[in-house]
């Protein structure tokens, strides 16, 4: 088999949270999101995250780097899952009853854990993003949810605290990438002159 690959220069897109309603959480099964909240919240049992608008990555982008840059205001034990909603267009978090619960999230994710304190996070999200342009076609924006598994606990800056640090955001990606293979007795015909 023969693999060639060839594609579009590498795009790097670097998006911010913007508006009060693209990051949110709950406190447990049967709430809806906190809306206003200056500070994301993610402890045993919570769903929160972030919306980043403006993504437009294409369908059959291959994504190569993908870091969700969240800025620490306490530790996070182990047990956090970063995950990616299979959405090309995810609607604004809402204080509708399970709303971040309830959305169809990627089945690969991330595990996220930091002593740190006060600082910026990298976490990769190369697969579940993958996943998530794969199913979805494309993304015009990406929603990234965090779980919070077992007694755990983590909190990072939203958007409106006054710290000015809203999470972010980093993607590298190429597209028009191609594969053809070839049986051995077609490329020997090819190599031979006897086919076009």
């Amino acid at each position: 088999v023969i693999t060639v690959a060839g594609g579009s220069a590498p795009t790097t897109i670097n998006l911010a949270v913007t508006a009060d309603a693209d990051d949110a959480y709950d406190t447990g099964s049967g709430t809806g999101g906190q809306l206003t909240a200056d500070r994301i919240f993610l402890s045993t049992g919570r769903y929160g995250g972030c919306i980043f608008r403006g993504a437009n990555i294409p369908a059959g982008a291959t994504i190569t780097a993908a870091q969700f840059k969240p800025y620490t205001n306490d530790a996070a034990s182990a047990g956090h899952r970063i995950h990616v909603q299979l959405s090309a267009t995810p609607a604004a978090f809402t204080t509708s009853v399970d709303d971040l619960r309830n959305r169809t999230l990627s089945s690969s994710y991330t595990s996220f854990a930091s002593a740190t304190l006060n600082t910026q996070e990298s976490i990769d999200l190369v697969a579940p993003l993958q996943e998530a342009v794969n199913t979805a076609g494309g993304l015009t924006d990406i929603a990234v949810l965090g779980v919070a598994v077992g007694t755990v606990s983590w909190t990072f800056y939203g958007v409106t605290h006054v710290q000015n640090h809203p999470a972010l955001l980093s993607v590298t990606y190429t597209t028009g990438a191609s594969t053809h293979a070839r049986s051995a007795l077609n490329r020997a015909s090819k190599l031979a002159g006897l086919v076009s």
